[in-house]
């Protein structure tokens, strides 16, 4: 019998990553600064992370890069490794991640 993966990685457009754990983050301007620059030079080195929320997806890591993202005109989407979680495990995997 084969195994079900626990996630899968796929490309989403950035309009497309909610952020209600946000609330749970302390922003960093000089960093996500730091992290633009880095997605211009070498492009996105590592999948943010996402579970999916009422059909939509919403963002449990890369807060940093996922705000980088945005601010490039470039850049329309993100490489992303979506969850299977619930409310309440997404929170605890942000906390962890």
């Amino acid at each position: 019998m084969e195994s079900k993966p626990d996630s899968l990685t796929l490309r989403i457009p950035l309009a497309a990553i909610g952020e209600s754990l946000s609330v749970l983050r302390i922003a960093r301007p000089v960093q996500e600064e730091k992290m633009r620059r880095s997605l211009e030079t070498h492009g996105q080195l590592t999948p943010v992370t996402v579970w999916s929320k009422d059909k939509k997806y919403d963002l449990v890591d890369g807060f940093k890069r996922l705000h980088a993202a945005r601010r490039i005109s470039k850049v329309t989407d993100l490489e992303a490794r979506v969850v299977a979680a619930d409310g309440v495990t997404a929170k605890r995997a942000m906390l962890a991640l």
